[in-house]
């Protein structure tokens, strides 16, 4: 079984270390936001850097999740496994551990859009039908951001008593949430574009 440890709280500073290594392996570096800057955002409360460990073996370090916060938005902005565990079942078992965390809140992440430049199409639609068995729905909503095109995906958090469930995010949500913690300008700088429609239902 599987457990999430906030490495920027965790008194044993091999939480982070091991978390940074991972991030830096497991992403192309136009994809990583500065590692001090979501240890910035991480230290202010508007992110976690979760490592994952397994309960069974403990020191066995599985992978990382790192997620941002903006209202009653979580952004699952990094999700990687350990290379050697990979395939084995790991993701779907993280995902669940991450809308029990945020109970309560709309869960968000951004996937390749399948056709988009610079990616595989097979690998795209092989992550969009991972993330469908794990219960994650489409917002309808895809964006560019930067030189990368991605589909929104999204899971609505538990409703709250007295209170209806909220609707998927838009674009307008997304643009909120990194206006907010990165600034405009930054914001501006990566072009963050809103494509027209999906261009096609990837989840039929």
């Amino acid at each position: 079984m599987l457990q999430l440890i906030n490495a920027l709280e965790a008194e044993n500073p091999k939480y982070l270390r091991l978390l940074k290594r991972l991030f830096k392996q497991a992403f192309p570096r136009f994809e990583r936001k500065p590692w001090r800057l979501l240890c910035q955002k991480a230290a202010a409360g508007q992110a976690e850097l979760l490592a994952v460990y397994d309960r069974q073996q403990p020191g066995r370090f599985c992978g990382l999740a790192i997620c941002l916060f903006w209202r009653d938005l979580v952004l699952l902005d990094y999700l990687a496994v350990c290379p050697q565990l990979r395939n084995l079942g790991l993701g779907r078992q993280i995902l669940p551990l991450l809308r029990q965390r945020y109970a309560g809140r709309r869960l968000l992440l951004e996937t390749e859009r399948p056709g988009s430049p610079h990616t595989n199409y097979a690998n795209c639609c092989r992550r969009l039908r991972f993330y469908a068995a794990c219960g994650l729905q489409d917002t309808g909503v895809a964006v560019r951001l930067y030189i990368s095109e991605y589909l929104l995906l999204w899971t609505p958090g538990e409703a709250l008593a007295g209170q209806p469930t909220a609707p998927p995010p838009g674009f307008a949500d997304y643009c909120g949430l990194y206006n907010s913690l990165f600034g405009e300008l930054t914001a501006w700088r990566l072009h963050i574009q809103e494509l027209s429609g999906n261009g096609g239902n990837y989840f039929a």
